[in-house]
């Protein structure tokens, strides 16, 4: 059942499933806010990915919306959509940064960079983080793979699982839910291994030495309306930056698998 949404209510629109780093932190935000006088809820669409949040947020004048939105994201929809329209840009709060990692059916036969040719791969829809880094491997290997454009990485993952599809990328801290569908890593894109999963062998390890030093981490933003109340604006952004430092960088790791803005 839906939660009932006051007029004054805070709604942080969620592009991913509960649990992800993202809806994490978003209930810890809420519970934050509420405890500060700005009652607030928390919605998952576990379907659609970042676009479709933006879209909510886009065209949802009449309450306090927010959503969370990457780089990719937000760079396809403010220059293919509406440039500098409806999505509130110039705020962006950095949730925090986290690092990416190929996956794929844990009975591939990976073998390099020559597995990448000729493959296909799940994104979480056009112009999503994961369709421009695919693109960006696709490119660097010379491997012509093959893109098939899913309405977010839940439904990507499941065709992955099925061997339909043979490669996604999603983030690190997803690796046990995709562990519970038979999905495994296979490299992190990064110069170093994650401190948070430290047997993920770096791109380097696996022989694919073009990506260095490309993908070291990504970020997960806050986004509203370009409407937001401009008074409450301001506070949430104090109440979040609070919010955060409220933990140590080591306890905002152990709580929520990223690392914090500073």
């Amino acid at each position: 059942v839906a939660p009932t949404i006051m007029a004054h209510t805070i709604k942080i629109q969620i592009p991913f499933a509960p649990g992800y780093y993202g809806d994490l932190h978003a209930r810890s935000l809420a519970e934050y806010l509420t405890q500060h006088g700005h009652e607030t809820i928390v919605v998952n669409s576990t379907t659609g990915g970042g676009n479709l949040a933006l879209d909510t947020v886009a065209n949802d004048r009449n309450s306090n919306t927010i959503t969370q939105a990457g780089v990719g994201y937000l760079s396809f929809y403010t220059t293919t959509r509406n440039p500098y329209g409806d999505i509130q840009t110039r705020f962006v709060y950095p949730i925090g940064w986290n690092q990416w990692v190929v996956y794929s059916k844990a009975n591939t036969a990976f073998t390099g960079p020559a597995s990448f040719n000729r493959a296909s791969y799940a994104s979480s829809g056009i112009g999503s983080t994961s369709h421009l880094y695919f693109a960006k491997i696709s490119q660097d290997l010379n491997a012509d793979m093959i893109h098939l454009p899913y309405k977010g990485s839940s439904a990507a993952a499941l065709d992955v699982a099925a061997g339909r599809v043979t490669f996604m990328i999603d983030t690190a801290q997803s690796r046990e839910r995709l562990a519970g569908l038979g999905i495994k890593p296979l490299f992190i894109l990064s110069n170093q291994r994650s401190p948070f999963y430290a047997n993920i062998p770096t791109a380097r390890e696996v022989g694919i030495r073009s990506l260095e030093g490309m993908y070291d981490y990504s970020t997960l933003y806050y986004v509203m309306n370009a409407n937001f109340d401009p008074v409450l604006k301001r506070e949430i952004i104090r109440l979040l930056d609070q919010h955060n430092h409220q933990f140590s960088p080591a306890e905002f790791e152990q709580k929520f698998g990223v690392i914090r803005p500073k």
